[in-house]
């Protein structure tokens, strides 16, 4: 996650030619986080939540990106939301 983190605070405005696949891959580690019975390490899901973060703050300057991005992560916040994951609620909002 640390690596994935890394490049997109690297890439920047790059990343907007991949927010389908980034949203993609982003939803399937949350949704994973979100399912996952053994608690995941803190530092693992501050990075995932923060890596989406990033990921939408740089798809933000094209629509079409941000609403790729959004597309992808919003029903799992919203699985985390109505599942009450209370661990994981601060970073759904």
């Amino acid at each position: 996650m640390r690596a994935l983190y890394r490049v997109i605070q690297i890439s920047q405005d790059q990343i907007q030619a991949f927010t389908e696949t980034l949203g993609q891959v982003l939803q399937q580690f949350i949704k994973d986080a979100a399912t996952d019975e053994n608690d995941q390490s803190p530092n693992y899901i501050y990075l995932l939540f923060e890596t989406a973060a990033l990921s939408l703050k740089y798809s933000g300057t094209n629509e079409q990106s941000m609403t790729q991005m959004r597309n992808a992560l919003l029903p799992v916040l919203i699985e985390i939301i109505n599942n009450n994951k209370t661990e994981l609620m601060g970073y759904a909002f």
